[in-house]
């Protein structure tokens, strides 16, 4: 149930985080053939096996040219290499990393020579995400079928007016520069037999953003020491803890976004205190989002989406970026939950809004999402989510989110569970044009160090 919560989130962000598992490689092929489909046409590919691992393989150069693409094998290196318009992917033998135009990618298992043929095979689950398709197992038929992204979104039936409309207004709005402010909040209380004092958090934030770039200045205060203190078996302070909690009632922080390199950079003079001396109060620590997203590098997603001419277009590249962690039907189930919200046939029109209403109420979970957009002539007006939910009596919880097309816009969400923690926390946001376009990355001379470099000295 929390999956497809998580799932109803992605459909809402247009994201997901893609999550790698690993298992046990593969070594030769046994002889149970299995066949392979591409929609409703048979594939003639021989010598498909089932190997020892249970997982489906085929020879490289047969699957590969079946599927449209332009396949080869370099003995010296054990490198096969396959490529179909812009996508170009690589698998080494006895390997787990592949590769999908240049990024790694973490497979569970490994592609191998047939001892008894010398044939090479990959998997087949894997070579086919990686151009593309998603993958479904019938176990009774012993049948693969692979189906393109784009046949699948069209297979649906959906059409997308409404937010083809709203798209169109966001990718001329981030096309300009936007002056930003905002304010927000967070009051954090735990039930009174662990804490006598909630946590109280206030902040702003100030910068300029302009086509998915940000360069932010974030001012942050927290009672983080009362909080701490006000836990029943709570100790007294160590030097170290007071001096880092103390820094908290107002914390100063530079964020830089860049979404063409899939670059972030973070400055705060705190960050020397809590690294104890190892950074100077003005270097900057970098965070490369490519590599959190090996799967579709981070700046191509971003690339890829925003140059996309229709929302299905963007629906595409995003079911396409999260392909390769798809290991059953998740895909699928990702397309009808977005369709569920977003497409025309799940929109009600009422006027000048356009509402839809999304909901779960299974194993205990109740939860409601209302979506509404407001259009005037065809111009964007205005966006508003409205999010409930009941978690089997245990605790509820509520979302609003509202943004118009004046740049002005709020968000609040609370979180009741008794038995745990009640949670206030609200945003305000406002933009204005403005010609100062955020910079992309920090001042030239400026120290730069890498996150996970601190991370490491941390450790040490």
């Amino acid at each position: 149930m929390i999956k497809k919560i998580l799932k109803t989130a992605f459909a809402l962000m247009l994201g997901m985080i893609i999550i790698s598992s690993a298992s046990t490689a593969a070594l030769a092929a046994d002889s149970n053939d299995i066949s392979i489909s591409m929609g409703d046409k048979l594939l003639t590919i021989t010598n498909t096996q089932i190997a020892q691992d249970g997982r489906a393989y085929a020879p490289y150069d047969e699957l590969f040219k079946a599927m449209g693409a332009t396949a080869s094998y370099d003995k010296d290196s054990h490198t096969v290499t396959a490529t179909v318009g812009d996508t170009t992917v690589t698998f080494i033998v006895g390997e787990y990393d592949m590769t999908v135009n240049s990024a790694s990618v973490y497979t569970d298992v490994t592609p191998f020579e047939d001892s008894a043929s010398g044939m090479i095979y990959v998997p087949v689950r894997y070579a086919a995400q990686a151009l593309g398709y998603v993958v479904a197992w019938d176990s009774a038929t012993g049948c693969i079928t692979l189906q393109s992204v784009d046949d699948l979104i069209e297979a649906s039936g959906a059409t997308y007016s409404v937010m083809d409309k709203y798209l169109a207004y966001q990718k001329a709005f981030s096309a300009k520069s936007h002056a930003v402010s905002g304010t927000f909040g967070l009051n954090l209380a735990l039930p009174s037999d662990q804490s006598t004092t909630p946590l109280a958090v206030t902040g702003s934030l100030s910068g300029y953003t302009s086509n998915n770039n940000a360069e932010m200045s974030i001012n942050l205060k927290a009672n983080a020491i009362d909080f701490v203190n006000g836990f029943a078996d709570s100790e007294p302070l160590d030097a170290q803890t007071a001096v880092i909690l103390a820094m908290l009632s107002d914390l100063d922080m530079n964020i830089i976004v860049n979404s063409d390199t899939g670059m972030i950079y973070l400055q705060s003079p705190a960050l020397s205190t809590i690294s104890q001396g190892l950074i100077s109060a003005d270097t900057w620590l970098s965070l490369d989002m490519n590599q959190l997203y090996s799967e579709m590098p981070m700046n191509s997603l971003m690339q890829n989406a925003s140059s996309a001419t229709s929302f299905k277009d963007m629906l595409s590249v995003i079911l396409k970026s999260t392909l390769m962690s798809d290991t059953g039907d998740s895909t699928t189930f990702e397309l009808e939950t977005i369709n569920s919200i977003l497409s025309d046939q799940a929109m009600v029109k009422d006027g000048d809004y356009y509402v839809s209403t999304y909901k779960i109420d299974e194993d205990g979970i109740n939860m409601t999402m209302k979506l509404t957009f407001e259009f005037h002539g065809g111009t964007f007006r205005s966006v508003a989510v409205d999010m409930s939910g009941d978690f089997d009596g245990q605790g509820t919880m509520s979302m609003t989110a509202y943004s118009n097309a004046a740049g002005s816009g709020s968000m609040r969400m609370k979180v009741d569970i008794p038995t745990a923690m009640t949670m206030d926390m609200k945003a305000t946001f406002k933009y204005s044009q403005t010609f100062h376009a955020p910079v992309s990355q920090p001042a030239a001379g400026s120290t730069v160090i890498p996150m996970e470099s601190l991370l490491e000295g941390l450790t040490m």
